[in-house]
């Protein structure tokens, strides 16, 4: 039982792109996928003394898939976004290929409306990254950016209002 350094080299060119075009069919993100693509490998050489040969394709492709939804998860803020604004209402339960296909359209949106932060203000931008996605307070923004924390909040309100006037088209459709 287990998996030899020869072995798990062999795998990893067998399997490397089946498993990045599976978690990029879920993200549409090519470097995500990557990442996600990479961590799976290194669980897989972390348990190789643990591992079946045989079963390895159906492990990385369980532990891909895994890593993937959680990652969706945790990123979900910036999709609830989008959702809230958005006139597709999907049940997953229901039709798992058109719930996948929903949330590829709002991540779509929702990269839309960061790269649209971006460009306006890049001080706003990554406020508002440090504060919604990374869970940051004010203060520690302050201290990360070295800005007062009045020009944070500031900046976070500023932020939310150009947002709001920015995209009311979404939000009315």
């Amino acid at each position: 039982m287990g998996i030899s350094e020869e072995k798990f080299r062999e795998l990893h060119e067998k399997y490397k792109n089946l498993i990045l075009r599976q978690v990029y069919d879920m993200t549409k993100d090519y470097y995500l996928a990557q990442d996600i693509c990479q961590e799976t490998f290194l669980k897989l050489y972390s348990y190789r003394d643990r591992i079946e040969e045989e079963k390895a394709k159906g492990w990385m492709l369980v532990v891909s898939y895994n890593k993937t939804c959680d990652w969706l998860r945790r990123n979900k803020k910036y999709y609830e976004i989008v959702e809230k604004n958005s006139d597709v209402v999907v049940s997953s339960a229901e039709n798992p290929l058109e719930y996948h296909a929903a949330e590829m359209d709002n991540q779509n949106r929702c990269l839309h409306i960061l790269r649209a932060v971006r460009e306006k203000n890049e001080d706003w931008y990554e406020m508002l990254i440090l504060f919604d996605d990374f869970g940051m307070s004010k203060k520690e923004i302050a201290e990360r950016t070295g800005f007062p924390v009045g020009t944070v909040d500031t900046y976070l309100r500023r932020c939310k209002k150009w947002l709001k006037a920015r995209f009311q088209d979404v939000k009315e459709k």
